[in-house]
């Protein structure tokens, strides 16, 4: 704009004279700066980044994710988000630091953008989590997300060198293609992704997971029972049942196990396998070992009194 000043200054004079000169010699450099001041303020305010890795955080993610929806249904395009997950973070945290695993993050960061394209967006959701936002493009498939994060995930595990000392770390992956998010809205395809790697994070390290109509049903299963087991431990509904342990040499009993059983009011009796998880996942184990000990205690007690009434009367 500014090479053109000089032509479009003379043609004013032609046009209407010495003062038309003076105003459009003055007014479009200035008028230049003020759009350009103004566009940098825009920008560096709707790409506000995070202050260790330099990536948008999760506030943008949503707002971009939400655009992109959008974007993908109006041209008839696709896309895809992803969620990684570093596994084993904290024990980094507490045996190199807050600086040197923030050094780590960074890195992460830089790896990331590096594998994708300019328009694709990489965010750093807070902990040991990021997010990849793939800009619409006329096809991807299944196929080629899966590679896409097994390149991302091979970035993440490449020991990342800090203050002299090699860090390693491990990483899930899910992520969710736009055709199969289960709404039209950005809330719904980052819980989509986020249901992906949760599943994955419960499989083997190092897993990488695709969402599925399946995997939504299961997850709200999963999360419904966890409620319910939560309510459980308190309602009385979970209980010691006593395996008897006999002694092969004199056929006698030597003692009880206490197993942790389920009496679901509509469901029955809910195998440990199916609610302990439940348990886990919501931080009720510790709980669960004391309804199990004050059970089995209240058992030996009953038992106790019961076999002195039965030695004391006639």
């Amino acid at each position: 704009m500014l090479a053109f000043v000089p032509a479009i200054a003379l043609s004013a004079f032609w046009i209407a004279g010495e003062h038309a000169l003076v105003m459009v010699a003055l007014g479009l450099p200035i008028l230049y700066l003020l759009t350009g001041t103004l566009n940098e303020a825009h920008a560096a305010k709707t790409r506000e980044v995070d202050a260790t890795t330099g990536l948008p955080m999760i506030d943008q993610l949503e707002n971009d994710a939400e655009e992109m929806i959008i974007s993908c249904s109006e041209a008839g395009r696709k896309s895809a988000l992803f969620f990684i997950q570093l596994e084993e973070f904290e024990a980094l945290v507490q045996r190199y630091g807050q600086e040197a695993t923030g050094a780590l993050l960074e890195r992460l960061g830089e790896r990331f953008r590096a594998l994708l394209r300019e328009h694709d967006t990489v965010y750093w959701l807070g902990g040991a989590r990021f997010a990849i936002l793939i800009a619409p493009v006329p096809q991807f498939e299944l196929e080629s997300a899966v590679q896409l994060s097994s390149r991302l995930q091979s970035a993440a595990e490449e020991p990342v060198s800090v203050n002299m000392q090699a860090l390693f770390v491990s990483a899930a992956v899910g992520f969710c293609l736009s055709t199969r998010s289960p709404e039209g809205t950005a809330s719904a395809w980052m819980r989509a992704s986020e249901t992906a790697l949760n599943e994955a994070t419960r499989n083997n390290p190092s897993s990488i997971r695709a969402y599925s109509a399946e995997m939504g049903e299961t997850s709200m299963k999963r999360e419904a029972l966890m409620r319910e087991a939560f309510f459980a431990l308190d309602n009385g509904e979970i209980s010691p049942w006593f395996q008897p342990q006999i002694s092969t040499d004199t056929c006698r009993v030597t003692g009880f196990e206490a197993l942790a059983r389920w009496h679901h009011p509509k469901r029955g009796t809910v195998a440990p396998a199916d609610f302990l998880p439940a348990l886990q996942d919501t931080g009720q184990m510790e709980r669960l070992g004391e309804v199990v000990l004050y059970g089995a205690l209240t058992a030996l007690k009953i038992g106790t009194a019961q076999v002195f009434l039965c030695h004391a009367l006639p």
